[in-house]
């Protein structure tokens, strides 16, 4: 919690640098990496074995970005976004020395090579996921209700991928929901509805891949947050800096969609329960 209320504090110092775009951003993008990492360390330390929590801590991100998008300054100025950072940083601090669990050290589930080759498959997971979610353009993703209900599908995704998780198993709902998302993706191009199904299904194994990647750094489970986090980031590059669009056809998603499938399936195969 500390650590989460030092980012908080961090993204509401960025105001304090607006005349300076490069300190500003510096400032709020640390301070968005410590609350992620800070918060997300503690969901998973409070919920071993579990993979509906973390699903559910992470989903509101993306809601989060849609409203920030949507009202910006227009309904929340600067002063108002400081404050309100500034007193959740002042909750966190409350709550700490409060919550349940800080687990003891344990051992990683796999070792060597096989520990190494799990790491690298649910990293290359998450690069995809978070390209295909920088490529993605519909032309129907437009006005105000159907890019509510597309973030909402977004959302949901990440909640109940967990909660399928614990509830029907990791390899089932690994099957059941990438199969799914590529069978939709096909038709998400011409039919919104389609469309955001397809995402619904493909954003849930978001909390699968960050519980298994912590079960196998055990140790290090706010590492492993970050760590994934840091992958979303690499996944952006292609599109930000080269302005590479691979695969943006109906087909291309859905072998995308197929090939996130098979890597976590390999991951599931090598062992591990969820941290």
């Amino acid at each position: 919690h500390l650590f989460a209320a030092l980012g908080c504090v961090l993204v509401a110092s960025g105001y304090l640098f607006r005349a300076y775009p490069l300190a500003m951003a510096a400032c709020i993008g640390i301070g968005n990496g410590l609350y992620h990492v800070g918060s997300g360390r503690q969901v998973l330390q409070d919920a071993p074995h579990r993979y509906a929590p973390c699903g559910i801590f992470i989903a509101f991100g993306a809601l989060g970005l849609y409203i920030g998008r949507k009202l910006g300054m227009a309904y929340l100025p600067l002063s108002g976004l400081f404050v309100t950072l500034l007193v959740v940083a002042a909750a966190l601090l409350l709550l700490l020395g409060r919550t349940a669990a800080h687990a003891a050290p344990m051992k990683a589930d796999l070792q060597g090579k096989k520990l190494l080759l799990g790491v690298a498959l649910l990293c290359i997971v998450v690069v995809i996921r978070s390209y295909y979610g920088t490529i993605l353009q519909y032309d129907w993703n437009r006005g105000p209700i159907i890019p509510l209900l597309f973030t909402l599908c977004i959302v949901g995704g990440k909640a109940l991928g967990g909660v399928f998780a614990d509830w029907i198993g990791l390899k089932k709902t690994i099957l059941c929901s990438m199969a799914l998302a590529a069978v939709f993706a096909v038709f998400s191009f011409r039919c919104a509805l389609f469309g955001c199904v397809s995402i619904f299904f493909f954003n849930m194994t978001m909390p699968l891949t960050l519980s298994r990647i912590t079960a196998h750094l055990r140790p290090a489970p706010g590492f492993a947050f970050g760590f994934l986090m840091f992958c979303l980031f690499i996944g952006i590059l292609p599109t930000l800096v080269f302005g590479i669009r691979f695969a943006l056809s109906p087909v291309g998603l859905a072998m995308l969609c197929l090939l996130s499938m098979a890597l976590l399936y390999a991951d599931e195969r090598l062992g591990g329960q969820a941290r």
